[in-house]
């Protein structure tokens, strides 16, 4: 598996490595299509910001036609989230202790599970101003990680653990998600009786998106989510 993770600031550097990795990723595939000789599919997962945009094409046109479309699959973490951003308005996580009575003894009990709103300008402002300053940026491996998993939306999953009913949804969630959904049709991980057939590719993987979380400035994907706050 090659490794292009590289990210770069100058779109004329941008445009370079694109077309290096638009012709080192057909050279892989012809030399593994002349050695196996079997069906392969070409695919890419970027984690470099300047790539977000790329067309998952290479192709070679002379004046008489077309001779070679190159085509594979693509997965960019940037535009992902980027999309999650501009389809989902963040919400912010409100504390919130909601009696009710426990079916098991008849007494009052509490779920302490919060509930969500629509996010103000101010309060976004506040959390961009405490990212990697707060006393829960430690558990975070950077500053987009701790944004991405402080912004809800409004939807939330059960947890089916007493007095924590609703776990909220954050943008870090859904994009894990979308990366997931990807990473399972393209690739054989898990056989038809759930198990696990191709650990170190998975590992590989996950250390893509998880070095996207880690390495990549928040500062566009802050900008966006402010352009969806009323």
């Amino acid at each position: 598996m090659r490794n292009f993770s590289t990210a770069f600031d100058g779109n004329e550097k941008a445009i370079v490595y694109n077309c290096y990795f638009l012709r080192a990723l057909f050279f892989d595939f012809s030399r593994l299509f002349e050695k196996c000789h079997r069906n392969i599919a070409p695919i890419a997962l970027f984690s470099c910001e300047a790539l977000s945009n790329e067309l998952s094409v290479f192709s070679m046109v002379f004046p008489f036609g077309e001779v070679l479309q190159f085509r594979f699959s693509l997965w960019s973490c940037a535009s992902n989230t980027m999309e999650v951003i501009q389809t989902h308005i963040p919400h912010q996580w409100i504390y919130n202790a909601e009696p009710f009575i426990n079916p098991y003894n008849g007494k009052i009990s509490y779920d302490y599970s919060g509930e969500v709103r629509k996010m103000k300008k101010e309060e976004f402002a506040e959390l961009v101003r405490s990212l990697g300053r707060s006393k829960g940026s430690r558990f975070y491996c950077s500053p987009l990680d701790e944004l991405l998993n402080n912004v809800y939306i409004d939807q939330w999953v059960p947890t089916y653990m007493s007095n924590y009913g609703k776990r909220w949804v954050t943008y870090c969630d859904l994009l894990r998600e979308t990366f997931d959904q990807w990473k399972y049709s393209h690739f054989e991980i898990y056989d038809e009786d759930g198990n696990e057939v191709n650990e170190d590719l998975n590992l590989q993987l996950d250390e893509i998106f998880e070095d996207f979380l880690e390495n990549t400035s928040h500062e566009p994907f802050v900008r966006e989510i402010e352009k969806t706050i009323a």
